[in-house]
């Protein structure tokens, strides 16, 4: 088992392309105290492992409010999870939504995730559960609004402020800002990997401007939600790839920056959305023919609804055992 911090897809996009399950909770459903902050509004850490089960123990480990994260504002003090006690494969009579717009994305989708996907998704029908497809036009603008509150988040509470919440009611790790600002600053942005200088670079370009990005991509978030809250009207959980693309070799270290930056870019494509509006989602390693690549399909829940998606992960992982 192991944590991860993810902010637009750092706990789902590795674990989809190494062929295990990594669980981004419901935002606050864990405390961020004492980790780096990229931004409030995206940061949640979870739990990766080869088993469901495993998932949901570390998950109760380490769930609950300890009263020193503003992110926790929705959870009770002294409340306590027993995820892994309510693991249940019993999802008969459910619906999934196959989100369309997090499939066959104009020049970043792989047909072969997309036909993958699909095809795991099918299995459920197994167990009782009803697939359909659904459309939310919205996810496009919130990929839009996660990638302007990642870079300008980056840019300011890494190279500004050493990773701590600036201007919010949490704890604030001193001794890890202090060490942040010691190495990331104007002297040393250049030796950062290239997308870390893009991401820095692009927020001071940003923040330069008279126009507030920052500002009208938060002011959008509602209507996204809207179009989530909408959704889950339909179906109980969205089913999409985590990865549009299966994991790309790493270019050379002295490749030209460009190259080094088109390799990673659209990892994140369909993780972020799900950031901004704290719902939780999980990668789960799909059913593969020999040979191929691992392929994450991710299933997301309503805010809070973490035990649903731990019990509809648990029945995939049964079937495929």
């Amino acid at each position: 088992m192991a944590l991860g911090c993810d902010q637009t897809g750092s706990i789902r996009i590795p674990s989809a392309w190494c062929g295990i399950y990594g669980l981004k909770p419901t935002r606050g459903l864990v405390p961020y105290t004492g980790i780096g902050s990229v931004d409030q509004l995206l940061d949640t850490v979870g739990p990766m492992a080869n088993k469901v089960s495993d998932l949901a123990l570390l998950l109760d480990a380490i769930a609950g409010k300890d009263g020193l994260d503003g992110r926790q504002a929705w959870l009770s003090m002294g409340q306590s999870f027993s995820f892994a006690e309510q693991l249940s494969s019993e999802i008969s009579g459910k619906k999934i939504g196959l989100l369309q717009q997090g499939f066959r994305i104009e020049g970043v989708s792989d047909p072969e995730v997309d036909q993958t996907i699909q095809k795991n998704v099918g299995y459920f029908k197994e167990v009782g559960v009803s697939v359909q497809d659904i459309s939310v036009p919205e996810f496009d603008l919130a990929r839009n609004i996660a990638d302007v509150i990642n870079t300008l988040g980056t840019s300011r509470q890494q190279l500004r402020y050493g990773g701590s919440s600036f201007g919010t009611d949490t704890y604030y790790p001193i001794d890890l800002s202090e060490t942040f600002k010691s190495r990331i600053n104007s002297k040393t942005v250049t030796s950062l990997a290239p997308l870390v200088q893009l991401m820095l670079y692009g927020g001071e370009m940003a923040d330069g401007q008279i126009e507030d990005y920052y500002g009208r991509a938060q002011n959008m978030i509602p209507l996204v939600k809207k179009a989530f809250e909408a959704a889950f009207k339909e179906v109980d959980i969205l089913a999409l790839p985590t990865v549009p693309f299966t994991a790309r070799k790493l270019p050379p270290l002295k490749a030209e920056i460009k190259e080094q930056i088109d390799s990673g870019v659209g990892a994140g494509h369909n993780d972020g959305p799900f950031n901004i509006i704290g719902y939780p989602a999980i990668s789960i390693p799909c059913k593969l023919d020999e040979g191929q690549k691992p392929i994450g399909m991710m299933l997301v829940a309503p805010f809070g609804q973490d035990q649903q998606l731990l019990n509809f992960a648990y029945a995939y992982e049964r079937m495929m055992a």
